[in-house]
């Protein structure tokens, strides 16, 4: 990699100097973890990110428009190829634009040329060929399969098998070698092929078995529920005739149509009048497909009970298949099947997504069991996946699954991006809801999860979910932020909730994705601010929402330096930027935001003003942060510490003669935080003297100590392993000196100990922010201190009484602090 070529001399630069040196700054952070920047990139569907991957390609700041523009210019020069295909795949799987999927597969091609044939980065090449494929381009797509052969065997050969669907016009169709290809899924687990026959219009309504089967008829009865809503005809028919032809043949089709304004009353009870298995039931009130269902429960008779979509179809031996499963082990809570999805050509190839998946619908399980939970939760989207893991949790008993294809989803390509899914993204709404559901399904004795006689839903129904809309709701803050972690500066922004709401304020949050998250996962928000929303404390925001803010706060600007591209309903009164992290370190090796940028981001994306308000301990940057043209208020940003929960029994005393002591330090997986090994080993010792517990990722400590393992003394507890008020508890002194080249001067989680009764240690330079809360020393005064009052317990124990005191009189006072906040906010 070169950051100077002649590619690069080229390109006249459009933005200013410091955008560029943030790219190159955040290029250098996540260059050693491309996996997680893809993610993020579609995940947050930001179009700005691509500049971050624009410049991990080129090794020097450029945006992603100066990359594409002169694109044959750089591919002449020395670049990061496999991060070229990288951009290229986030590029056509956004698909934000209508030049995307061209510029994507533009990208793609030009890495793909130059990248090695080897299995990680066949991904880039199936992309290429599905991109091809897509934009109709076959003798192109013929070519670049035979080019690259080892596509052939994906998963039963389904790309090579496409270009033989008779039903797209291609050069090369033929129907028997499609319809042996297509097979194959079927074929290669022992299932019997399928074939199409009859008059309907689309190749997905002729599907059908391929001969005549064997049908069973001694065995337990199966109720399958499908819902309708103004059916297509012939995929309605197609449907239902999937699950009348099973080889299982004891079952009753219950069709409960859900009120539909044109209702096709001869084709139901046509259909009834072929087969005396199909029952009808015809709502008068539409309420969705779940609340549909929960009827068509309450009307079932069989022993077991599952599903069917009005457009998709049952291989013949699907429901066979699910009472064996369910018959040879009857500890299962219920079998699915896997799915394969097609669209209405039952052609499988879709950009970025798997022919085949775990198919929800297709959930079977006893009919008492699915009556015991209460059914489905009253909600428009989302409630299958929910009620079937309810089943899980309520029984204490797993749901299994059969890896056959024995269902077929239809899926239209051009859907995808409308509606809740794409390839790498889902909606928040969807997010939101799954994740309410585990938190209480995790959270809630067994049987305590049945529904059956509970008025009220037991968890949030997203805004979007709801089958009786609210009137738009009225909030007097909302927090954006990235609630995925749980680091000292977020639980700092959850006792900011908790006080609020607790001053009769009606409080929101909203889930935004930040560049510089660690988070260990795509989805799920910490523990404590699930907590707050399932019982209703605050409410969960999403930016399709109608939703009057009054104010919208932000702790971390960095999430509006790559905003996304989602479009936002919310009317915000007032924008207040609070930063807890500097806008960059002393030496600018790491840049998080620029107070323009964000500013400007902001107020595009939701139409109002923005203002800056900073901690006391950051008023060194006020003059910085006004000299770039924004709006900084009067007054700090107020620090907020719930003392209570930090109180209690300490699990580990000190003094103990069989005991060494246990030094804490929190982190975050980031080299620069920490001090150079010298200092390191002062502090935080690696031999036997002393435990050494981590609160986060010390992967950054290694780096600077140039060791690939923690020593012997030395434990990591990363998010989520421990909780942060245990392992406060636990250790007996917090020694938290960053790099020696940092401006920080403010620890969150030295508080936290301080609160927790133990010894805090830091550097000359927080004592401005932290006061009588801590004891200051250089590092190599540390060791004495430790000495001393390890073998002193009354010194100890004075010190962290003296401390409770001057923490009481710096948090405790509420009417002050709410009125500094009343000060900086606008609130009625």
């Amino acid at each position: 990699m070169i950051r100077e070529n002649q590619a690069w001399m080229k390109v006249v630069p459009k933005l200013n100097a410091n955008y560029y040196e943030l790219l190159e700054s955040y290029a250098c952070r996540i260059r050693r973890n491309m996996p997680q920047a893809e993610e993020h990139a579609l995940l947050t569907k930001s179009m700005k990110y691509r500049d971050v991957l624009a410049t991990i390609v080129v090794g020097q700041g450029i945006t992603y428009d100066e990359l594409s523009e002169n694109l044959d210019d750089f591919t002449n020069g020395e670049i990061d190829f496999a991060v070229l295909a990288s951009l290229g795949r986030i590029v056509a799987l956004q698909n934000i634009n209508t030049e995307d999927r061209a510029n994507g597969r533009k990208i793609i091609h030009a890495a793909n040329e130059n990248l090695p044939r080897t299995k990680l980065f066949q991904k880039y090449r199936q992309l290429e060929f599905e991109l091809i494929f897509e934009s109709a381009s076959y003798s192109e797509a013929v070519a670049h399969l035979n080019a690259n052969p080892e596509l052939k065997e994906v998963q039963d050969g389904y790309l090579e098998v496409d270009m033989y669907n008779p039903f797209l016009g291609l050069e090369n169709s033929e129907y028997t070698h499609w319809q042996q290809g297509f097979n194959k899924i079927f074929e290669s687990c022992g299932r019997i092929p399928v074939a199409l026959s009859g008059e309907a219009k689309r190749p997905f309504d002729r599907l059908t078995a391929a001969n005549d089967l064997n049908r069973i008829t001694d065995g337990p009865l199966v109720s399958v529920i499908m819902t309708s809503y103004d059916p297509e005809p012939e995929a309605f028919i197609a449907a239902a005739r999937s699950i009348l032809n099973q080889t299982w043949r004891n079952l009753e089709l219950i069709i409960i149509d859900d009120a539909s304004p044109n209702r096709e009353s001869e084709l139901l009870e046509k259909l009834a009048g072929e087969d005396a298995r199909v029952k009808l039931v015809l709502l008068t009130e539409n309420g969705g497909t779940y609340r549909a269902r929960n009827v068509g429960l309450e009307v079932a008779t069989g022993e077991f009970v599952t599903g069917q979509d009005s457009d998709d179809w049952s291989h013949p031996e699907r429901i066979e298949s699910q009472v064996k499963y369910m018959l040879e082990d009857p500890k299962a809570a219920g079998v699915m099947t896997s799915a394969v999805r097609t669209d209405e050509n039952l052609s499988r190839i879709m950009p970025g997504l798997s022919p085949t998946r775990k198919c929800e619908v297709s959930f079977m399980t006893p009919l008492h069991l699915a009556r015991e939970v209460g059914g489905y939760l009253d909600a428009r989207k989302a409630a299958d996946s929910e009620f079937r893991q309810r089943v899980e949790f309520y029984s204490q008993r797993n749901v299994g699954v059969i890896h056959d294809a024995l269902y077929i989803i239809r899926l239209m390509p051009n859907s995808l991006s409308r509606g809740d899914f794409s390839s790498g993204w889902s909606h928040q709404s969807r997010r939101a809801f799954w994740n309410a559901a585990l938190y209480w399904h995790s959270n809630t004795p067994s049987l305590s999860l049945s529904v059956k006689d509970e008025p009220k839903v037991p968890l949030p129904i997203p805004h979007r979910f709801q089958i009786t809309k609210p009137a738009p709701s009225e909030l007097d803050i909302v927090f954006a932020a990235d609630w995925r972690v749980s680091h000292g500066w977020q639980r700092a922004a959850v006792d900011e909730v908790k006080f609020l709401v607790a001053r009769g304020l009606h409080i929101g949050i909203m889930q935004m994705e930040s560049p510089n998250s660690n988070a260990r996962t795509s989805t799920k928000p910490n523990l404590q601010i699930q907590q707050l929303i399932n019982n209703g404390t605050i409410t969960q925001v999403t930016s399709d929402q109608e939703v009057k803010i009054a104010n919208l706060i932000f702790h971390d600007p960095s999430i509006m330096q790559f905003p996304t591209s989602q479009e936002s309903n919310l009317r915000v009164g007032k924008i207040i930027m609070a930063p807890f992290d500097l806008p960059s370190d002393n030496n600018g090796e790491i840049i998080r935001y620029l107070y323009d940028d964000c500013t400007r981001n902001t107020q595009n994306y939701f139409s109002a003003n923005v203002e800056w308000s900073f901690l006391n301990s950051m008023s060194q940057v006020v003059g910085e942060a006004e000299g770039s043209g924004v709006s900084v208020l009067p007054g700090a940003w107020p620090l907020v510490l719930h003392l209570e929960s930090w109180t209690g029994k300490n699990n580990l005393g000190i003094n103990s003669p069989q005991k060494i002591p246990i030094l804490g330090r929190s982190c975050q997986n980031n080299y620069s935080g920490w001090p150079m090994k010298e200092t390191i080993q002062q502090l935080w010792p690696t031999d036997d003297s002393a435990e050494v517990w981590i609160l986060g990722d010390a992967r950054g400590a290694l780096r600077n100590l140039n060791d690939k393992y923690y020593a012997d003394n030395w434990v990591s507890f990363r998010e989520g392993e421990i909780r942060p008020v245990d392992y406060m508890r636990a250790i007996d002194f917090f020694v938290y000196f960053p790099s020696e080249d940092s401006d920080e001067n403010l620890c969150r989680e030295a508080f936290e100990a301080a609160a927790t009764g133990k010894i805090v240690i830091l550097p000359e330079k927080f004592r401005d922010a932290h006061g009588d809360t801590a004891l200051y020393s250089t590092p190599e005064g540390v060791a004495q201190l430790l000495e001393y009052y390890w073998r002193s317990q009354e010194s100890y124990q004075v010190q962290a009484r003296n401390v409770r005191d001057t923490l009481t009189r710096m948090f405790a006072d509420g009417e002050v602090l709410e009125e500094h906040f009343r000060n900086l906010l606008t609130l009625a």
